[in-house]
């Protein structure tokens, strides 16, 4: 337990400039959430092929639970993949949130498809410190 709270302590957020925006911001935002009493959300990317981001999860204190990921846009799909993020089977949302159940140290990988996937670049990693694709 104590290892996993270091590990996770030590993960580091990269900021992405993207230029100005006209509006005011709000006082706060979350693009992601996740309720749960053990389960980590370990990776967020852009999938490989195609639209959505894709979420890896895993079960940290070696019991069953649940845990319930929300989004900060409405998700149109959702499906549990293998880690190479070929669909296993397609999952249902409930009121724009995933509700996940998970087994003892087991490891979830979870394409997400969004109603507006306009602002994210189809698949593949993006170049560092740009929003751009490599060439």
């Amino acid at each position: 337990k104590k290892t996993v709270a270091i590990g996770v302590s030590c993960l580091a957020l990269v900021a992405l400039v993207v230029g100005k925006k006209a509006g005011p911001l709000p006082p706060r935002h979350s693009f992601f959430g996740l309720e749960s009493g053990t389960v980590i959300l370990d990776n967020i990317k852009l999938a490989e092929e195609g639209p959505g981001l894709v979420f890896r999860l895993y079960e940290s204190g070696g019991r069953a639970g649940k845990a319930v990921l929300s989004f900060f846009r409405a998700p149109r799909a959702a499906a549990e993949t293998d880690l190479l993020e070929k669909e296993a089977a397609p999952l249902a949302l409930k009121q724009g949130r995933l509700e996940l159940e998970f087994r003892p140290f087991e490891l979830k990988t979870v394409r997400v498809e969004f109603a507006d996937d306009s602002g994210l670049p189809a698949g593949g990693a993006l170049v560092p410190g740009t929003a751009q694709r490599p060439e």
